[in-house]
């Protein structure tokens, strides 16, 4: 019983890890030039997050639509809500 408590406390904390890996990064950066130019999901803001900017236009990636959080006029890195 020990070993499968123990068993089950190291896959709880492997799937934290991985959640906090992927914790939003950079916030309030600008991340133009670290994303190369570009909106859309950038490992700059951190696995699973995109580089977007607030009323970019009809021409923004999906992960940069919809009610998005942003803090600044530039490009930002956000949770995209198609995460």
């Amino acid at each position: 019983a020990a070993a499968a408590a123990a068993a089950a406390a190291a896959g709880a904390a492997g799937v934290a890890a991985t959640v906090a890996s992927q914790s939003l990064v950079n916030i309030g950066k600008d991340c133009w030039w670290e994303c190369g130019q570009k909106s859309g999901m950038c490992a700059f803001c951190g696995n699973g997050n995109a580089c977007c900017r607030k009323d970019y236009g009809e021409d923004a990636p999906r992960e940069c639509k919809g009610s998005l959080t942003f803090t600044t006029w530039h490009h930002e890195c956000v949770v995209p809500i198609h995460s």
